[in-house]
Parts: C-alpha cells; structure tokens; sequence
C-alpha cells in the first residue's frame, strides 16, 4: 500500500510497517525469513539499506540454503543501484531453488541488473529464459528491447504491460530505474517502440 503510492495516509501505513517490523526483529531475531521479510520492509519503509542489508546478512549467515534471504539480499543491492554486489545473491537464489517461481523471479532480476550495467543483449537474452512477467518486468524489456533495435518485440511487451496495469508508463520506469542515466535508457527504448506502434 505504502510503496505502490495507494495509501490515503502513507505516514500512517508507514508508521505501522515500521512498528511491524520493529516487533518482527525482536521477535524472529533468530529466524532468516522473518529477518529477510522485514529487510525486505525496511528498504521500501525507510530506505534503511544499511540496516536491511546487514538484516539480510544476518538472515543468510543464519540459514545459508534459504533462496528467498539470498534473493532479498540482491533485492537490496539492486535497490542500492549496486548491480554487480546484486548479480551473486540473486545466482545463489536461483541456484538453491531452480524450478520455482523465486527462481524464476532471481534470474528476471539478473537480467534487471545486467540492464543497470548497461548490457542490454545479455539483459534481453536473460529475460527470454524466464516466465516471470510483472508489469515492470514487461516495461524493462519493452526498454531493452527498443535499445537493441527490436521493435516487434518491444511492442509486443508494451501492448502486455498497457493490457496488465494502469499504472504510467514514465511512474512505473522510475520505479524499475532509479539511476538516472539508465532511466533516460529505457525510456528512450520505449519511445522507440511507442513511435512504431
């Protein structure tokens, strides 16, 4: 509610994430997937990454075959526009669970991180291998797409991302990009497929 903007009172939704995962840190202090949920929490609640990386640290030294800890931990990376500290998690995540739908979910944000380093052959090649296609996924690889010179692609992506959410197109990127140099990129990717639509 907090994080996708639908709150009447986002300070007080806020406020309750954060009390929630106050009371979820002293509780499950000694559990990796209450501490790998509320890192998870705190980096959309607080833009806390210190904290919740060192709580997704915690999580996957307490549990080291936990995919979804190692997948939070390159959430946050990612989140902290480090691509290449993210790519390691999120290959172990895959690795430890490879046929479901977290697995599935670890590779489409490799593919995200391969367009944060500015390789979007690698990004679109990655993208491909998976079925995991959320709305911003969809908007990311209409982007990746529209760079590579592939229109039919991307414009096939842009017409599934328009049918699955309302959301703008320039608000959903600014949540899929926040580094402003690969923002400017996507965008322009999709306004190449928007342009030959």
């Amino acid at each position: 509610v907090f994080f996708n903007g639908w709150a009447d009172d986002p300070g007080f939704h806020r406020r309750l994430g954060l009390e929630a995962a106050e009371r979820a840190i002293k509780v499950g202090s000694d559990d990796a997937s209450v501490l790998a949920q509320t890192a998870n929490a705190l980096t959309e609640l607080d833009k806390d990454s210190d904290r919740a990386a060192a709580l997704a640290d915690l999580a996957t030294a307490l549990n080291p075959g936990s995919a979804y800890a190692w997948f939070i931990s390159g959430v946050i990376r990612l989140y902290e526009a480090r691509p290449d500290a993210a790519v390691e998690p999120f290959q172990t995540a895959a690795r430890l669970d490879p046929i479901s739908h977290l697995g599935d979910m670890a590779r489409a944000h490799i593919a995200v991180c391969r367009v944060l380093q500015g390789d979007f052959s690698e990004a679109a090649r990655l993208f491909r291998q998976t079925t995991y296609r959320t709305p911003r996924i969809r908007l990311a690889l209409t982007g990746v797409f529209g760079q590579l010179g592939m229109i039919e692609e991307a414009r096939r992506e842009l017409a599934l991302y328009e049918r699955s959410t309302s959301t703008p197109i320039e608000a959903m990127a600014k949540l899929s990009a926040r580094d402003p140099q690969i923002l400017a990129a996507l965008l322009e990717g999709i306004s190449r497929a928007q342009a030959q639509a």
